[in-house]
């Protein structure tokens, strides 16, 4: 089910079907916390995470919906591109 919910949230960024005022936050990794506002700034930031890490899996711990507003805490795993590259997974970002 989780998994269903995550592509459903990008499917409908990228069909604009979001809101205009979306929120995004994503905490506890320096390279990709960020805050970002509005359809275009969140679909490109969940497309920058994306296309950073490879073997990325998302989980979706907690999910609270109320009226037309949706919160999801996720915890992700997954390996840099650039360290998977170089022969030398890693957590730290290159």
């Amino acid at each position: 089910m989780s998994d269903r919910i995550f592509n459903a949230v990008k499917a409908a960024l990228a069909q604009s079907k979001a809101a205009e005022d979306v929120q995004f936050e994503i905490h506890g990794f320096p390279a990709l916390e960020g805050s970002s506002y509005g359809r275009e700034a969140v679909l490109h930031a969940i497309l920058s995470n994306f296309d950073k890490v490879t073997q990325q899996i998302p989980k979706i711990e907690g999910l609270i919906e109320q009226g037309n507003s949706v919160a999801m805490l996720l915890h992700e795993t997954g390996i840099f591109k650039c360290a998977a590259s170089c022969g030398t997974p890693s957590t730290d970002y290159c």
